[in-house]
C-alpha cells in the first residue's frame, strides 16, 4: 500500500495505466474502453492539441513510445524559407 502511494507521489499521472488514462481524458483526449498502457512511466502522449487524438477501444500501448499531436514541418518550412531568402539575396 505504501509502495503505491510513493509511486504516485514520484511519478504522478504516470504511476499507473489508470492514472495516465484519467489524466489524458481530463486533458480532452478521447480514450476508449479497455485501454492499457503497459509502461506509463515510459510513455509520452502529447496533449497540446487533444482534439487531434483519439485512442480507440481495446488498445494496448507499451513504451518507450511517444505519440505527438503536432509535427516538425513548421520548423522545416521556416528553415527552407531562410535558405531561399539567402539565395535570393545573393542573386541580386
Amino acid at each position: 500500500m505504501h509502495k503505491d502511494k510513493i509511486k504516485k507521489l514520484v511519478l504522478g499521472h504516470r504511476a499507473s495505466s489508470e492514472a495516465y488514462i484519467n489524466f489524458l481524458r481530463k486533458q480532452g483526449i478521447k480514450v476508449g474502453t479497455n485501454v492499457k498502457l503497459y509502461r506509463p512511466f515510459n510513455t509520452t502522449i502529447d496533449f497540446q492539441n487533444p482534439h487531434l487524438l483519439t485512442i480507440g477501444n481495446d488498445v494496448q500501448i507499451t513504451g518507450p513510445v511517444t505519440i505527438l499531436t503536432h509535427d516538425y514541418s513548421w520548423s522545416v518550412l521556416k528553415k527552407s524559407m531562410a535558405i531561399f531568402m539567402v539565395i535570393r539575396e545573393r542573386l541580386k
